[in-house]
């Protein structure tokens, strides 16, 4: 759980822009992630296996059974859509099927690939990859661009449509998409709004996802932050 962690892009600029948190670093710029040492990722599963975790929120919410362990990368490097900035991701892999002996010769199902997208910090979604994941699909969330361990300046908005679709090619290419080239989207508030941004009539690599699942968020920001006759919504904005 502690690999990785020491993902850093930057330093604050001066001490006057920096505060500090328990979970990373506000640089003003972007949020720098360097936790200290022996902290595990914010998961509320953290506190038991994953695998108890999983079968008891499974069963709690009636979830199809747990059929994967899950392998976990959190040093993914990926190209946003401007050259020169790197964003960060984790990547959750099903592995070994519970329910087969080690031997098994009978081949594997499709495995479809989950992309989240998120400006809340990706470790915070370490227990929603995890429940995916061992169910039977590749997991990527990523940190958006100048959010925590990922590169560049956040404007919320600008840069979701292009690094949302090189998020797309990049998934596209690896080999362990070849064998089901399906791609799903999912997550509420902004991680529906980079969800909308992703969807337009594009082919090939530039294709929208297979499937979207947002949820309380809207694909016109217009009509979230002027909801009434272009009357700004004050509130909402300054607790974002």
């Amino acid at each position: 759980e502690k690999e990785g962690w020491e993902e850093e892009r930057g330093e604050p600029e001066s001490v006057e822009e920096q505060v500090s948190g328990k979970f990373g670093v506000w640089s003003g710029r972007r949020q720098v992630l360097k936790p200290r040492s022996g902290e595990m990722s914010f998961d509320f599963g953290s506190l038991f296996p994953k695998r108890i975790t999983g079968k008891l929120f499974g069963s709690l919410c009636d979830l199809p059974e747990v059929k994967y362990d899950v392998k976990t990368n959190r040093k993914v490097v990926m190209p946003s859509g401007s050259e020169g900035v790197q964003l960060a991701a984790t990547l959750y892999s099903p592995s070994r099927r519970l329910d087969r002996p080690a031997d098994d010769s009978l081949p594997a199902e499709p495995i479809p690939t989950i992309l989240i997208r998120t400006p809340y910090n990706k470790l915070t979604m370490d227990f929603v990859g995890q429940r995916f994941a061992e169910r039977g699909y590749y997991v990527l969330i990523q940190d958006v661009r100048g959010t925590f361990a990922s590169e560049g300046t956040m404007d919320p908005v600008k840069y979701d449509r292009v690094d949302g679709k090189a998020a797309l090619r990049w998934i596209r290419a690896q080999d362990w998409h070849q064998q089901c080239p399906l791609i799903g989207t999912w997550g509420p508030s902004y991680l529906g709004v980079v969800q909308w941004a992703l969807y337009d009539v594009s082919d090939g690599d530039d294709a929208p996802p297979d499937a979207m699942v947002p949820m309380i968020t809207s694909s016109q920001m217009r009509d979230v932050l002027l909801p009434d006759n272009g009357a700004f919504h004050i509130s909402l904005f300054a607790r974002w």
